[in-house]
């Protein structure tokens, strides 16, 4: 959700505070504690330091390759064009 919509940590945290959409995204109640920034600035440090977020990666395509899909090595490109589209009003 932060890269996708280009939020500091801090406004993460206010986002998933205000918006039910953002609650849910995250598996989270209405009754549950939000964490701060500071603490989402804090994981995100340790998970580069101890390169995890790689090994996350990794293990999650090993984990797909298990039930069956197949994981390309390599980045296949997307191309996409923008179109008009009539619109009602």
């Amino acid at each position: 959700m932060q890269s996708l919509f280009k939020l500091s940590d801090e406004q993460v945290e206010y986002q998933v505070r205000d918006r039910m959409s953002f609650t849910r995204f995250c598996a989270l109640g209405i009754e549950d504690g939000i964490t701060d920034g500071t603490t989402l600035w804090l994981f995100r440090e340790t998970t580069c330091e101890g390169r995890l977020i790689e090994k996350l990666f990794e293990r999650f395509g090993q984990h797909l390759e298990e039930k069956g899909y197949n994981r390309s090595r390599r980045p296949d490109a997307v191309i996409a064009t923008i179109v008009p589209v009539p619109t009602t009003a």
